[in-house]
C-alpha cells in the first residue's frame, strides 16, 4: 500500500516538473531589448489593466491567430507583426512563457475585418 501511495506521489510531482508555462492574454505593447511588455486585461471597465514585462526566451516563436487558426510567421521578431505594434494602443494577443517565464511564443491576433 505504502509503494503505491510513493508512486502516485512521484507521478505527480513528475507531471508538474514537465508542465508547460502559462498563456498570458492581453494587448502587447512593446516587444524590444529581450523583453516583451504586455498589459493585462481590466478588473473593472474603463480602468487600465496591469503592465507586465517578462524576458523572452533565446527563441521566440511569432503567430497570428486568424479565425482559429495559427499562422507561423517565419521573419520572428522582425517580423511585421511585431515591428507594426502600436505601443500606446498596443495589438491583441496573448504570450506564452516556459517554466523559467520567459517568454516562447508571442500570438497577435489578427484584426477583425469591418462589415460593409
Amino acid at each position: 500500500m505504502l509503494r503505491k501511495i510513493a508512486a502516485a506521489v512521484s507521478l505527480l510531482c513528475l507531471s508538474f516538473a514537465f508542465a508547460a508555462g502559462d498563456e498570458i492574454k492581453g494587448n502587447i505593447l512593446t516587444v524590444s531589448d529581450g523583453k516583451v511588455t504586455i498589459r493585462l486585461k481590466p478588473k473593472e471597465k474603463g480602468m487600465k489593466g496591469e503592465e507586465k514585462t517578462f524576458d523572452l526566451a533565446k527563441e521566440v516563436k511569432v503567430t497570428k491567430k486568424e479565425n482559429k487558426e495559427l499562422i507561423v510567421d517565419k521573419e520572428g521578431l522582425k517580423s511585421e507583426l511585431i515591428t507594426g505594434i502600436n505601443a500606446k494602443k498596443g495589438a491583441a494577443g496573448s504570450i506564452i512563457t516556459n517554466d523559467d517565464n520567459k517568454v516562447t511564443e508571442i500570438v497577435i491576433n489578427a484584426k477583425k475585418k469591418k462589415a460593409t
